[in-house]
This record gives structure tokens, C-alpha cells and sequence, in this order.
């Protein structure tokens, strides 16, 4: 689906001109220069650009003060958030939470150093805690969706989509999730908040937690 057809591409110099091409679209985050696409910027032909992947257009936010019954030292945070469409501003908050939280998480398994402790052990240390957490949500993947105790509207929804197994929800994007008949936003938090607490979350990259080569048959 083209989020945006009102995309400007060119002009034609005379109503008698005509013209065709072939458009190259991607999956990516955050903004990719023409020059780090790949491609030949040298080719005839081929016209390489910048590839901002970020949906979110704007963002403004205010802190302002708020009372809470007689505590008065509170601050309140009000955001907009302007999207081009293809995520609602209130999931774009939610996905931007948890990459921030995903970024702090060296920080927080980061235990203090000893006294004289090599940098390269607390990276050891890091790296089989990731691996540890790896294989415990490969673990969950198999799981069937009973597990999160959903509502029985979401389940029937995911039923319809025939999703049985945590592996068949956390793949999915939410875009593809909310094309299921009757699944809206409400459920969809509902069920984003059900795998938070699995520390799972919708749109996991499946190539992250494939079964190395060789590993199948062990």
C-alpha cells in the first residue's frame, strides 16, 4: 500500500511527454544517505536518494507543572506526534520506548567492575547474558498463544489469522496485525502489554532467533 501517493516524483515538460520507471523499496530505520544504499551512483539509469524510513514526521513536546492530590512538585509531559500514516502517533510513543529502553540495557546488566577486572570480561559477561536471554525466548517462540491469557476477542481474532504459537504473533509487524478482521488498536495493546511482560514484543526480527545452520538436527 502507498502510504503517501501524493509523493512528488517528477515534472513532464509538455502534456505530450511520457514517462515510466522502476521503483526500489525497502525495509529500514532511521535515515539512510544515497551514497550508503549500495547501489551504483555511477550507473546510467539508476538515480539513487535518500531513504528517510522514519514514520514519524514531527514531534513536539512541553513540561509543564501539575498538582497530584496535595503534592504539588510534579511535572506533567505533553507530546504531539505527527506520523505520515503508516503508524498511529500513540504506537510510534510505544516503539520509541522500547528501542530507548533496548539502548539502556547494557547499562543496566552492567555490573560494577572489580578493582582490576579486564573491560573484556564485562563484555563476556554481557554477551552470555544476551545469549542467555536468546535462548530463552527461542524457548517461548514455541509456546502456544494460550500463554499470555488474552481476552477472548483478541483470541479469536488471532484465531482467524491462525496464530498458535507466540512465534506466529512476535514476527508480525503491527501493520499485520491490524488487517486482521476485527483486531484494532485496543486489542493490539492489549496484546503488545500481554508480551511485554515475556519481554517479547510484536515485529521481533526472525532472523535474530533462527536456529543456526547445522543445529537442526543435534
Amino acid at each position: 500500500e502507498i502510504a503517501n501517493p501524493e509523493a512528488h516524483i517528477c515534472e513532464l515538460s509538455s502534456k505530450d511527454s511520457s514517462f515510466s520507471c522502476k521503483l526500489t523499496v525497502r525495509r529500514g530505520r532511521g535515515y539512510t544517505a544515497a551514497v550508503d544504499t549500495g547501489e551504483d551512483m555511477n550507473q546510467i539509469g539508476l538515480i539513487p536518494v535518500d531513504a528517510p524510513f522514519s514514520p514519524v514526521l514531527r514531534v513536539r513536546y512541553s513540561i509543564e507543572a501539575t498538582r497530584v492530590g496535595k503534592y504539588t512538585n510534579y511535572d506533567r509531559l505533553i507530546m504531539e506526534i505527527w506520523t505520515d500514516g503508516t503508524i498511529k502517533p500513540q504506537m510510534a510513543m510505544v516503539e520509541s520506548a522500547k528501542i530507548f529502553r533496548k539502548h539502556l540495557n547494557p547499562f543496566i546488566q552492567f555490573d560494577e567492575a572489580r578493582h582490576g577486572m579486564a573491560v573484556v570480561h564485562e563484555v563476556q559477561a554481557l554477551d552470555a547474558a544476551a545469549e542467555r536471554r536468546r535462548e530463552r525466548i527461542m524457548g517461548l517462540l514455541s509456546e502456544p498463544i494460550e500463554r499470555l491469557d488474552l481476552s477472548t476477542r483478541a483470541r479469536n481474532c488471532l484465531d482467524v489469522a491462525d496464530v498458535a504459537t507466540l512465534g506466529d504473533l512476535v514476527f508480525k509487524t503491527n501493520e499485520e496485525l491490524l488487517a486482521i478482521k476485527n483486531l484494532g488498536q485496543t486489542v493490539l495493546t492489549e496484546i503488545d502489554r500481554k508480551l511485554s511482560d515475556l519481554d517479547l514484543n510484536i515485529g521481533m526480527n526472525a532472523e535474530e532467533f533462527a536456529v543456526p545452520a547445522g543445529e537442526e538436527n543435534e
